[in-house]
């Protein structure tokens, strides 16, 4: 009895020490499931390592690839995102989105990214913000709208665009004392100085793209972002005639640049540059490089820009400003959905501070002088010894954003209507004119609509 006993003992100790041993091998297997294989994700940028300034690109995603191979297990890679016009390269671009390969890409708004949208290839902003709530979650609401595509639907997380307004001698309105053109009235007594002392007030060259800038000035700052951004198929608004006769008032007073409309809006940029015109409304773009590199007597410590005064009558909204969202990233569907998280949750981790929507990376793929950064924390700890200009977007920007970023995008169909606009200018039936701008607008629309048809 007493060695069945031992023997019963003896098992259920071999019994307690194989399910132990079992026990530390399931453990040990735990811990081998629970250890994160490396993954691998590939970035879309502008650049490759053909380009000439590679090696600023170099030191600053070197940063991004440590940090995702510390937190994340995650090698990135990267790869140019093609230019539009090569079809053959663009084709494989989005078959390496559609697979997955391609994680998410930083861009401009280029003719493809519709394919994209309609193949279902890249993702919405709405889309990722059900999964990561944070996302755009304080991007302001003008922001948000015009970053959306002709569907109405977010694709893009914006990371800069450019902007328009009336850019001003402030070096030359401080020798002749006068005041900051910010007002209507100090408009007008700003141009009756100017002129006296033989300078022309406002370059203008309205033979071309000029007049369209500077209606699209005076329409927002007659008719405020409602009525800048209304669609012109619904009839004929009343703050396109005042704009119109506004500019008829500033051309009477003497405002203008002689001959105002032969003259190009290059050769009024010109004049500008070289401080023959206190003042010019343009877009950032036409800027790029001038004011840095001593060609031209004025530079950036010179100028400054704010939007075009409210009228009398106006409606523009306090820091209502003229622009258009230019670049941003988008998220391929694939790898977003992809089971692993860490592939989603690295992309989300790539819009934060230290990488897409840094102040590093703004000033790599920007021309700082005439684009402005989305992210309004990239302008609260601003430069040390920023010049007159930077201090002026800047303050233009939180302006906006103040206001809700009461920002109105650019008009792209003017180069359709301008012809009406400057014989509502040129003659006396400004209604009949800005009749036929409205008929050549929905002309317009409707030939795209059908071209697209086509294709």
């Amino acid at each position: 009895m007493k060695k069945m006993i031992k023997l019963l003992s003896l098992l259920m100790a071999l019994i307690l020490a194989l399910s132990m041993f079992a026990g530390c091998k399931a453990s040990e297997e735990e811990e081998t499931d629970d250890e994160e294989e490396p993954i691998t994700m590939t970035i879309g940028i502008p650049v490759d390592s053909s380009d000439e300034n590679w090696s600023d690109w170099e030191s600053v995603l070197a940063t991004w690839i440590e940090d995702f191979e510390m937190f994340y297990k995650c090698t990135l890679k990267f790869t140019k995102v093609p230019d539009a016009e090569d079809t053959k390269a663009v084709k494989k671009f989005m078959r390496q989105v559609d697979s997955g390969k391609i994680a998410c890409f930083f861009t401009s708004r280029e003719d493809f990214i519709e394919d994209m949208m309609e193949d279902e290839t890249i993702l919405t902003i709405k889309t990722v913000q059900s999964r990561y709530t944070a996302v755009m979650e304080e991007t302001p609401q003008g922001i948000y709208s015009v970053s959306e595509e002709k569907s109405m639907e977010n694709y893009m997380y914006p990371i800069y665009g450019t902007f328009q307004g009336l850019y001003y001698n402030r070096t030359m309105f401080k020798e002749l004392g006068i005041e900051n053109p910010t007002s209507w009235e100090n408009l007008l007594a700003d141009i009756a100085a100017i002129k006296a002392k033989g300078i022309t007030p406002i370059a203008a060259g309205f033979a071309d793209e000029g007049l369209n800038y500077f209606v699209e000035e005076l329409i927002m700052s007659e008719g405020g972002t409602a009525e800048h951004s209304y669609q012109p198929s619904f009839g004929v608004v009343s703050s396109w005639e005042r704009a119109v006769n506004d500019i008829k008032t500033l051309q009477g007073l003497g405002a203008f640049t002689a001959d105002c409309y032969n003259v190009s809006f290059d050769d009024a940029l010109q004049a500008f540059l070289n401080g023959e015109a206190a003042m010019i409304v343009a877009p950032s773009t036409s800027f790029k490089g001038a004011l840095a590199d001593g060609t031209y007597s004025i530079n950036s410590d010179d100028v400054k820009v704010v939007g075009f005064p409210n009228t009398p009558t106006g409606k523009r909204e306090e820091g209502a400003f003229v622009g258009r969202v230019e670049h941003g990233v988008y998220f391929g569907k694939n790898n977003f959905n992809k089971k692993d998280t860490r592939y989603a949750e690295c992309v989300i981790e790539l819009l934060g501070d230290d990488y897409f929507t840094s102040g590093e990376f703004y000033e790599l793929v920007a021309d700082t002088e005439s684009t402005f950064c989305v992210a309004p924390a990239y302008y609260s700890d601003y430069l040390y010894e920023a010049t007159n200009l930077d201090n002026a977007k800047a303050s233009l920007v939180k302006n906006a954003t103040a206001a809700d970023w009461t920002m109105s995008e650019r008009f792209y169909t003017f180069d359709t209507t301008v012809a009406s606009f400057r014989k509502a200018l040129t003659g006396t039936d400004v209604e009949t004119a800005l009749l036929e701008a409205t008929n050549a607008e929905i002309a317009a629309v409707e030939a795209a609509e059908a071209e697209k048809k086509k294709d």
